[in-house]
C-alpha cells in the first residue's frame, strides 16, 4: 500500500470486504475494494495556477505604459486574455466533463476576467481621448488640456484618462490579492474539513 504511486493522486487508504450476490444461475461471492483517493496539489500549482497569476500580473503593465501606445497596450490586452483562454482549455481538457464548478474553476474564471476588465480599462481610456480630442477639432484648437477641463466640467466626474490609469493601478492589484487571500483561506478550511471527515472511513 505504501509503495502505490500516483502521478496526480495520493493514495490516503483502502476498504475491502466481501459479499454474497445471488442470481438466476446461483449465488456468487465478490470481493470488493474501495480506494480512498487525495488529488496532489503540486501539479496544478506548478502549470495552472502560477501560470495564471502571472498573465494576470502581465495584465497590469498597460497601465504603466502611456495611454497613447496604442500598440503595446493593445496587443499587451489580448494576449493576455487569449493566453487564459488557452491557459483554461488546455485544463478543462484534462478533466472529466461535469456539471458541478470545481474550486479551479472558481480561480480560473476569475483570473479570465481580471485580465478582460483590464482590456476593457484601456478601451476606457480610449474612448476618452477620443473624446478630447474630437472636442480640440471642434473647438478649432490644439489645447487638449482645456478641452479635458471641459469634459471634467461637464461630466462633473473628472473622467482624465491619466486618473483612470491611477486607479486602476490600485485597484486591479488590490482586488486580485484579496480574491487570493480569502481563495487560500477558503481552500485550506475546506481540506481542513474534509481530512477531518470521520463520515470516510480509510483503512491504512
Amino acid at each position: 500500500y505504501s509503495k502505490i504511486y500516483l502521478p496526480t493522486f495520493r493514495l490516503l487508504g483502502y476498504s475491502k470486504y466481501e459479499q454474497v450476490l445471488s442470481f438466476m444461475v446461483g449465488n456468487f461471492t465478490q470481493v470488493r475494494c474501495d480506494l480512498f483517493l487525495e488529488r496532489s496539489i503540486g501539479y496544478y500549482v506548478s502549470q495552472v495556477y502560477i501560470p495564471a497569476f502571472l498573465v494576470v500580473i502581465i495584465s497590469w503593465v498597460p497601465f504603466w505604459l502611456d495611454r497613447n501606445d496604442h500598440h503595446a497596450r493593445v496587443a499587451l490586452g489580448v494576449t493576455t486574455v487569449l493566453t487564459m483562454t488557452t491557459l483554461i482549455t488546455n485544463t478543462q481538457s484534462n478533466f472529466p466533463k461535469i456539471s458541478y464548478i470545481k474550486a479551479i474553476d472558481v480561480y480560473l474564471f476569475t483570473a479570465f476576467l481580471m485580465v478582460f476588465f483590464s482590456l476593457i480599462e484601456y478601451a476606457t481610456v480610449g474612448y476618452y481621448d477620443y473624446k478630447t480630442k474630437e472636442c480640440s477639432e471642434q473647438n478649432g484648437t490644439t489645447d487638449i488640456e482645456s478641452c479635458k477641463q471641459e469634459n471634467n466640467n461637464n461630466n462633473n466626474k473628472g473622467r482624465d484618462t491619466s486618473v483612470i490609469d491611477r486607479w486602476a493601478r490600485w485597484i486591479f492589484p488590490g482586488s486580485f490579492i484579496t480574491f487570493n487571500i480569502v481563495y487560500i483561506i477558503g481552500m485550506t478550511i475546506v481540506v481542513w474539513n474534509n481530512q477531518n471527515d470521520e463520515s470516510i472511513q480509510v483503512r491504512v
